[in-house]
């Protein structure tokens, strides 16, 4: 949602005569079953790491504290400490993600803190840019919504990297075929977003 469809019309320009059928699942699946060309799944792509597959190594994911540019100008968070007294937002699809920045940030003390929490990151985005509270999120899936000033972030020196995402296609594929030029594509898209933002992203 937040970083492939955004950048589907690019893959359509450079190969206009490749269909894309896009399918997502909200489940975790331990196995890999027939039926796609291509899989993005969350991992490495180390060798064995996928069985009958062969991955490519597509986007990195670090965490990073977010807010809305209105919660920001009302209070604004310029160090750790000016976390306090801020309503903390939470994911159960990114769980740990608060208590691993709060001991990155050096705030173990308020891991115990409750958190609002939603089923789905993409409602915590959407809370966050609400101004109902602050959240950790994953770059750079939140690339446009800084670019474009819905989103803050006000502590970008604290991040946390986590396991990125691979594309997966079935050992054997031939190369020079539709499905392994997309995945040549998106590892291209990936490299090309992979430096960090500018520090005029910020307010």
């Amino acid at each position: 949602m937040r970083w492939l469809i955004p950048r589907l019309a690019l893959f359509h320009d450079a190969y206009p005569s490749v269909e894309v059928v896009v399918t997502t699942v909200s489940t975790v699946h331990e196995e890999l079953r027939g039926g796609f060309d291509v899989a993005i799944r969350r991992g490495v792509a180390g060798a064995g790491a996928w069985s009958h597959h062969r991955a490519t190594h597509v986007l990195d994911d670090v965490d990073t504290l977010i807010m809305s540019p209105t919660l920001f100008a009302q209070q604004p968070i310029l160090a750790p400490a000016d976390l306090e007294g801020h309503q903390l937002l939470a994911s159960e699809t990114r769980p740990g993600d608060w208590i691993d920045w709060l001991e990155a940030a050096k705030l173990p003390h308020l891991i115990g803190r409750p958190r609002t929490v939603f089923d789905h990151f993409f409602i915590t985005r959407q809370a966050v840019i609400d101004g109902l509270g602050v959240g950790i999120g994953p770059l750079p899936m939140l690339d446009i919504d800084i670019a474009t000033g819905h989103l803050v972030l006000p502590l970008p020196h604290i991040q946390l990297c986590r396991t990125g995402y691979v594309a997966l296609l079935p050992d054997g594929a031939d190369h020079g075929t539709p499905a392994t030029r997309f995945v040549e594509w998106l590892a291209g898209e990936g490299r090309a977003r992979r430096q960090p933002l500018a520090d005029g992203k910020m307010p």
